[in-house]
């Protein structure tokens, strides 16, 4: 619970609202309002705070992000999360209605040079709560769950997850009349027309919530280099759940989106309630667009070798991204350039030195979800 990890301490309902003060809060009458439905469900709880103190509650009420440095190890990220519902679990703060309450007195001066508000006792905090269609880690947690050899790898949290297959339709060459019908007779059931083979191209949309941009260029999104370096190749590690070669980056859309009051301190007074500097943060939701290609393995099967007799004994391949489908003889074969166009290339042999390249070149796509500042 995020408001538990903070300097917030929980008020029990009897104390008297006017006896609040930072960083006290209470729980007021009428929370507990909930709607379930099949579209989704959320609650509500009506929270009490000394006004002055609100816009430091909001931010670590709804969670924050900022870049900065060592959590988790080798990120540029530190990620507060929004505040988990005290019995219903994993339902988090999404958003806050504030109204002031008791009306006693204005701030600023009388002849125009400086704004002037009205003064309220203490702000009651309308918040609701949903499930989120990710996970919600802290940098901890993220730390441990992700890979010792990527530190920083934010693809386990805060990440949306959608996808689909579109059907491919290939036509298959009836060479040598080698399809025939199994129920014709004999002599009459050679087929008079190829067959189609229906092969699946699968579609990733990967959706990076709340991306803080950089405080230098806040109007660019912070992995725009990784993307040129990323877009157009293949998956040369594991990611996420796909193995090397099937995923195929294709490229991003994004869209910046409003910062909320602030993150590290009170506009509202001079002195920072948090002893920190307020940073107007801005984030960006980052959308990944990715082709996924799995074909199943390929050369050498359960019959025979790798027809060419330079692939590495025993060891199968899995027809990704490189391989076109050669309606000749039926299968997905590995399509090179280059100098020693269709050998294999070095990718794929692990040892040998060739000219011989694939369609597309490789490289770790895991790094789209690793912050840096630069």
């Amino acid at each position: 619970m995020s408001l538990q990890t903070k300097p917030w301490v929980f008020c029990p309902s009897n104390t008297p609202v006017d006896a609040l003060v930072y960083p006290q809060y209470k729980e007021a009458d009428g929370s507990g309002k909930t709607t379930v439905g099949p579209s989704g469900s959320s609650t509500e709880r009506i929270l009490q705070i000394p006004w002055v103190a609100y816009p430091q509650f909001l931010d670590d009420l709804l969670g924050n992000a900022i870049i900065s440095s060592g959590s988790p190890v080798g990120s540029c990220l530190t990620r507060t999360i929004p505040d988990e519902h005290p019995y219903l679990l994993e339902f988090y703060a999404v958003n806050a209605n504030v109204e002031g309450k008791s009306i006693y007195g204005t701030v600023g001066s009388e002849d125009g040079d400086n704004f002037e508000y009205i003064k309220y006792k203490f702000a009651q905090v309308t918040v609701s709560y949903q499930r989120l269609p990710f996970d919600v880690l802290s940098d901890a947690d993220t730390e441990a769950k992700g890979d010792p050899t990527k530190p920083g790898l934010e693809l386990f949290r805060n990440v949306i997850r959608t996808g689909g297959y579109a059907a491919e339709f290939i036509q298959i060459a009836n060479q040598g009349s080698a399809y025939r019908w199994k129920s014709r007779l004999v002599g009459n059931n050679t087929m008079n027309y190829p067959p189609n083979k229906n092969s699946g191209l699968g579609e990733l949309n990967y959706t990076w919530i709340q991306v803080p941009a950089t405080q230098v260029d806040p109007w660019h999104i912070p992995t725009y280099k990784t993307i040129q370096t990323c877009v157009g190749k293949v998956n040369s590690l594991p990611f996420d759940e796909y193995t090397e070669g099937t995923v195929l980056f294709l490229g991003a859309d994004w869209k910046l989106t409003t910062p909320r009051i602030q993150i590290g301190g009170n506009p509202m007074v001079t002195t920072q309630l948090s002893g920190a500097n307020t940073i107007k943060q801005q984030y960006y939701d980052i959308s990944y667009k990715f082709a996924v290609r799995n074909n199943g393995s390929t050369w050498p099967s359960s019959g025979g070798p790798w027809p060419f007799g330079d692939f590495p004994s025993g060891n199968a391949i899995v027809a990704d991204h490189n391989f076109i489908y050669d309606p000749m003889f039926n299968r997905y074969d590995l399509i090179t350039s280059g100098a020693d166009a269709g050998k294999l290339p070095t990718a794929y042999n692990g040892s040998l030195v060739i000219q011989s390249f694939p369609l597309y070149g490789a490289t770790d796509l895991n790094q789209l979800f690793v912050l840096c500042g630069d």
